[in-house]
């Protein structure tokens, strides 16, 4: 009889799918909060509103899909993702967007 008592195939299979959740949130945390900073703070200079225009008719899904990302992990991980733009973005009727400057 050995000291550590052996798990069942449902405890294992639990155990695989918390691992590979937790490493999908961690990832998807890094890759928005990387693609948060690049957006606003290109390195190379690229200004907010050229990349999306860049994007054409996707840059709403786009901002869509990021503010779904930042959601999910913030579910499961509450305020770890709390960066917000310096300015908004307006999602056009094309699909296109529009960074909204304040006056």
């Amino acid at each position: 009889m050995g000291l550590i008592a052996a798990s069942t195939p449902a405890e294992d299979a639990a155990e695989y799918i918390r691992a590979e959740i937790k490493s999908a949130v961690q990832h998807l945390e890094g890759a928005i909060l990387s693609t948060f900073t690049r957006f606003w703070q290109d390195p190379a200079g690229a200004d907010p509103q050229a990349i999306l225009d860049v994007f054409g008719t996707d840059a709403a899904t786009l901002v869509q899909v990021f503010a779904a990302g930042k959601d999910l992990v913030n579910l499961i991980k509450p305020d770890s993702i709390a960066a917000e733009g310096p300015h908004s973005i307006v999602e056009n009727e094309d699909g296109t967007a529009t960074i909204a400057v304040e006056p």
